[in-house]
């Protein structure tokens, strides 16, 4: 992995002391970013270091926080990282839950 140089002074001195770190149950956004969620990162640059909302897309709650980035260029900058809910294997749809809810009707009724 590649080295860093660390944060300059005038980034570090903002409200970071979360960045990079996802909130519990959420993921950095893995594969490619759809263009819906680069244009929310877009309008959040304007925000201080360290806002965090959260944004729901197509039934799915996103969560975004302003912070530094490294780019290709080697230069540290504002971005606004999407983090994205880990997937539960196994949970019940809601299909499955009406499933199981129609059974139990019968069972005793």
């Amino acid at each position: 992995m590649e080295s860093r140089p660390p944060i300059p002074q005038n980034i570090a001195s903002q409200n970071i002391s979360e960045a990079g770190k996802a909130p519990s149950g959420y993921r950095l956004m893995q594969g490619s970013v759809p263009e819906s969620i680069q244009q929310i990162a877009q309008k959040l640059l304007s925000k201080p270091f360290g806002f965090e909302t959260y944004v729901e897309l197509n039934g799915v709650k996103y969560f975004f926080r302003v912070e530094p980035h490294y780019d290709s260029k080697k230069n540290w900058h504002r971005g606004a990282t999407c983090y994205e809910p880990i997937p539960i294997k196994n949970s019940p749809t809601k299909d499955r839950i009406d499933d199981l809810q129609e059974i139990l009707n019968k069972l005793y009724s």
